[in-house]
């Protein structure tokens, strides 16, 4: 709850409305890059929007020559089996306390029965084949940061979006799928740790101490640098993300 926020123009807001207008504005018109859309890279733009307007005229469906180019892509086109629904829902460990925009908890997936289960798997088909996502609308709130000395700017909150569980769940079924065919066709890279099976973030931290106790061992001088990616990309000046990438870092 927001109980009253001073606005970027410096006046105070105290009707819900108002806040409201003023959380959703700050956090989802990209405001801090509508001052730098001048400074953008055109030709990556312009290849970007080129290619999604491609994949969108295909109904999001892939094209015989994607399917040529692309070995064992029928992993991830394939009907929605029961089996994948039912084995994902029995993977979920952590469940989540509140009810969705739909009024569904997630600890009732878990209760699904075999037709329940079977209607899913052939939504999920559907949708696959289809090119449809049926699950666009979320409930937003907003979160205090901790640690902030006051909470009158909407900087010191996040927004949290409870998103259908339902559309979560096919989420999950497409992630596994994406990984598995990566996987399989050797694209992901050895060294992510993060977001891969098997793989966490500490294993990574372990390496880099290694790394530089054994260069202070043999007496070299340890440079390290840590960005935060989400701040440099959102707030950074828009020549800097373009140039990123001619000294080997991709973003």
């Amino acid at each position: 709850m927001v109980e009253a926020l001073i606005s970027e123009n410096g006046s105070i807001l105290t009707e819900n409305e108002d806040i409201e207008k003023e959380m959703f504005s700050t956090f989802f018109e990209a405001r801090h890059i509508e001052a730098n859309t001048s400074r953008f890279d055109d030709e990556h733009f312009n290849e970007i929007n080129d290619l999604y307007n491609f994949v969108k005229s295909s109904n999001f469906q892939p094209c015989r020559e994607t399917l040529d180019q692309l070995p064992q892509s029928s992993l991830l086109y394939c009907s929605v089996t029961e089996w994948e629904v039912l084995s994902t829902i029995k993977g979920i460990k952590s469940i989540a306390a509140s009810f969705d925009n739909q009024d569904i908890h997630q600890s009732m997936l878990k209760k699904l029965g075999s037709n329940a289960i079977y209607a899913l798997s052939k939504l999920f088909t559907l949708c696959l084949r289809n090119g449809l996502w049926l699950w666009n609308e979320s409930k937003v709130i907003f979160l205090k940061k901790d640690g902030k000395a006051s909470y009158s700017k909407a900087g010191a909150y996040r927004p949290i979006s409870i998103s259908p569980y339902i559309g979560k769940l096919f989420e999950r079924i497409l992630a596994q799928r994406l990984e598995e065919y990566l996987r399989k066709v050797g694209i992901l890279d050895e060294n992510q740790e993060g977001f891969t099976k098997g793989k966490n973030t500490i294993r990574y931290l372990h390496r880099l101490t290694a790394g530089i106790k054994g260069d202070i061992r043999k007496k070299l001088t340890v440079l390290c640098l840590f960005i935060d990616f989400e701040i440099f990309l959102s707030r950074s000046k828009i020549d800097y993300c373009t140039d990123i990438g001619h000294i080997g870092i991709n973003y």
